[in-house]
């Protein structure tokens, strides 16, 4: 019976991104010759990565597609750092185009346009997949990302975690149990848990630690983090992205990405007035601010000054 192959594969790739393996599709009666048919048509194309996918008119392969036939193709390997950290949607990553995969040492395996590390570990409790394509868990590519970003991206993807609310002791079991004398990766998140650890809190975006980078001068003092405005009997005033206490002095940090309506300008507006009432000045800093890191600690500084002449403190 003539097999219809472009409808098997089709099908076949249906829920994989529109990929396909040779050894997926030689169980559904798929032949070599099928396949190059299949090529000459300009219907598939055979990816370096591995694996092929099913195109429409002068479409290339995504990367995505990419992925999930480099993973597809070579069983025992997982999505895996920037890879794993993008497939995820984690804050920052959605530029990373290189391909990283995972494999278990002592195999060895080269795959063109590809990183493949050998990792001494990849237990199943540190994997889940990721629309369909294997891949590290959260915790698990917190711990692997430091060898391949520096450290500021690492901190980023930690506090991409924080924000959706992953569980603190999962990520803490998990570098415990990979960690070694020496290791990078883990060397780096057990750093960055340090450092939030000491700041009590995540900013809300990474505009806003962008900001804090920039305020980094031993002249202001410490910056503190979503600082909470409270008057004398304990009732919440205002909110802050940052704030020098010392001065009461509160920092806005205002993206240029982020569309303000008129119903959070005017909280913004009933904020700035209610802080006022209590003493506080409030500084809003755009995204210029991250452009010129000197500049606005040295405007910042300056507003600093003036606040410590005013409460008598001195320069």
């Amino acid at each position: 019976m003539r097999i219809n192959a472009y409808g098997v594969v089709s099908e076949l790739a249906a829920s994989q991104h529109n990929v396909f393996t040779r050894r997926q599709a030689a169980p559904l009666g798929i032949r070599r010759d099928h396949i190059a048919s299949l090529l000459r048509a300009g219907l598939a194309v055979e990816m370096a990565s591995g694996g092929l996918a099913l195109l429409h008119g002068a479409e290339r392969p995504s990367w995505r597609q990419r992925v999930a036939g480099a993973v597809s193709d070579h069983p025992g390997v997982v999505a895996s750092h920037t890879t794993a950290a993008r497939l995820d949607g984690v804050d920052g990553f959605d530029g990373y185009a290189e391909i990283e995969l995972s494999v278990l040492r002592p195999r060895s395996l080269r795959i063109p346009g590809v990183t493949v590390h050998r990792v001494g570990a990849l237990d199943r409790i540190d994997l889940h997949p990721i629309d369909g394509i294997s891949s590290t868990n959260r915790a698990r590519t917190l711990c692997d990302l430091g060898q391949s970003v520096e450290p500021l991206m690492v901190e980023r993807a930690l506090f991409d975690a924080v924000r959706r609310k992953v569980n603190e002791r999962w990520v803490l079991d998990t570098l415990r149990r990979l960690h070694r004398p020496g290791q990078l990766g883990t060397g780096v998140l057990g750093d960055a848990i340090e450092e939030l650890r000491k700041k009590g809190r995540a900013p809300e975006s990474w505009f806003e630690r962008l900001v804090e980078l920039c305020l980094d001068d031993p002249v202001l003092g410490e910056v503190v983090r979503q600082f909470e405005l409270h008057d004398d009997a304990g009732r919440h005033v205002a909110r802050f992205d940052l704030a020098i206490p010392e001065v009461k002095l509160g920092i806005e940090a205002h993206s240029k990405q982020h569309h303000f309506s008129e119903e959070e300008v005017e909280s913004d507006e009933h904020r700035d007035q209610r802080a006022g009432e209590h003493g506080w000045d409030i500084v809003y800093l755009g995204y210029a601010a991250v452009e010129s890191p000197s500049t606005v600690a040295r405007r910042v500084r300056r507003r600093v000054e003036v606040r410590r002449q005013q409460f008598g403190s001195g320069a």
